[in-house]
């Protein structure tokens, strides 16, 4: 249901988990933060997103399925994702990871600017950031706040490789 002109929102910070397994596997004993609950904004996102989905695989390759599903692109800031603070730390590494990394369960949703800018944030429970733009075409473009395409090895999770 995504469209062309929609905004690209995502609902809390993107990574924790992501970091927390990349430290384990190199022996550090970090937690593994628990999933966020976000059944209130789910209920609330229902009535107004054009298209939503969790991040359970990564941010990338979950906005890649819905892009799919919708037939349309995306243009995604990759300075706006919203970062847990593990990812934060480590710069442009921990902004990549937070993009690619899975097990977020956040909200990854498309909506009307005009909608939005209605949406009663404090309704969700949560917060929520714009971090792209749905455009034509079926590319999703990776781009810095100064419009600099940004390249990442691999989208996310895939359970078919």
């Amino acid at each position: 249901g995504a469209r062309v002109g929609d905004v690209v929102c995502v609902t809390g910070r993107l990574g924790a988990a992501a970091w927390a397994i990349r430290e384990r596997r190199r022996g550090r004993p970090v937690r593994v933060p628990l999933p966020p609950i976000r059944l209130v904004a789910g209920r609330v996102l229902a009535s107004a997103a054009s298209a939503m989905l969790d991040v359970s695989d990564g941010f990338l390759q979950d906005l890649g399925q819905l892009c799919r599903a919708s037939g349309v692109g995306a243009v995604i800031d990759v300075d706006r994702l919203p970062l847990a603070p593990s990812c934060a730390r480590a710069g442009g590494r921990g902004r990549i990871l937070a993009a690619t990394g899975g097990e977020d369960y956040e909200l990854l949703f498309t909506i009307s600017p005009r909608r939005l800018a209605r949406l009663d944030r404090r309704r969700l429970g949560c917060t929520v950031t714009r971090v792209g733009t749905i455009v034509t075409g079926r590319r999703i473009a990776l781009i810095d706040a100064r419009g600099r395409p940004v390249g990442v090895s691999h989208a996310g999770f895939d359970h078919f490789s």
